[in-house]
């Protein structure tokens, strides 16, 4: 008898218990996650990024995005991952209650605080902390809710960016089908190269009147202002990389004026004039070449490879004349 008395007790705790976590489940479950308002991206027009003691400011200026107080250009690939993460920002489970931030990338020092603004409203207040173990979704504290949420996507990296990183790196951009004459400048020598347009030359079908004539045009040629000729595919890829060129950093503290001795200098002339010029190497170990442009307010830094591949020896741009004996 007692021994059943025992199992009965038994058998109604874990009846019990069983009940106790099935509508614990059944609560966790079934918490409705916070509905969020639409926020058209072509709506934003300030974000603030926020982390540790840094703030970042983006502003929309007619139809680019720019750093204040400098005005420096944003990078638009960047403005555009933010721009498409906080349109499509989606909660999909609530990860905890608790106020136990740290473990989440959620505390005071890991965190990244982000505002957006359409107009003179905030239409978008969240933190961002550290990626999911999944990889597929990233830990998130929306305003003012003590909540942390899964968030669909792995996007702290487009917002965890410093002045520099977020800066649009281009500082020389044209159509290299435009130039029409380059001056190179290196150390004390100088060549001018202009490009020539051959005249156009008519073949005809055959002999005598009211035959079709056939048009052929002959590619331009570069030659030098002394009529050398020019190796024209190394010409060909020093156009390609001007007329694309991004550095690898900018420099700060120092402006343009203070730059006045080039060891390389590039003048070419298309729809404006292009002026580029690079000044010996600093650093350590001499692997960075400060560098100005007349597309670029800022002075910056090109890596040793970039300028090496544009700073091509004259004699490797022109084609040497034959000795007549």
């Amino acid at each position: 008898m007692k021994h059943k008395k025992e199992y009965l007790v038994l058998a109604l705790v874990i009846i019990a218990l069983s009940a106790y976590l099935f509508l614990r489940h059944e609560d966790r479950s079934g918490y409705s996650l916070p509905k969020l308002p639409p926020l058209p991206k072509a709506a934003i027009d300030r974000i603030e990024i926020a982390k540790g003691g840094r703030t970042l400011t983006l502003q929309r200026k007619d139809d680019r995005w720019v750093l204040p107080p400098e005005g420096y250009r944003a990078d638009p690939e960047k403005v555009r991952q933010i721009l498409d993460t906080l349109e499509g920002l989606a909660l999909t489970a609530l990860v905890s209650e608790r106020r136990s931030y740290e473990r989440y990338g959620l505390d005071e020092q890991g965190r990244i605080r982000v505002k957006a603004w359409a107009g003179d409203q905030l239409s978008r207040e969240l933190e961002i902390g550290r990626v999911a173990p999944s990889f597929q979704h990233t830990f998130v504290k929306m305003g003012t809710m003590e909540g942390v949420y899964h968030a669909q996507g792995n996007f702290r990296g487009s917002f965890d960016l410093n002045l520099d990183e977020i800066r649009d790196k281009k500082v020389l951009a044209f159509s290299e089908s435009e130039i029409t004459q380059i001056e190179i400048k290196e150390k004390d020598r100088a060549v001018i190269l202009s490009r020539q347009q051959p005249p156009v030359e008519v073949k005809t079908s055959g002999g005598g009147e009211g035959k079709k004539g056939e048009e052929t045009r002959q590619r331009p040629a570069w030659k030098s202002k002394d009529g050398k000729e020019v190796k024209e595919e190394r010409l060909k890829d020093l156009l390609f990389v001007l007329s694309r060129l991004k550095c690898s950093r900018y420099l700060y503290g120092r402006k343009k004026e203070e730059f006045t001795e080039p060891i390389y200098r590039l003048h070419l002339k298309g729809a404006k004039d292009y002026v580029f010029s690079i000044y010996s190497p600093e650093g350590v170990e001499g692997k960075e070449y400060p560098s100005t442009s007349s597309e670029s307010d800022s002075p910056f830094y090109l890596s040793e490879g970039q300028a090496k591949r544009i700073m091509v020896p004259l004699k490797e741009i022109l084609v040497k004349e034959k000795s007549h004996s």
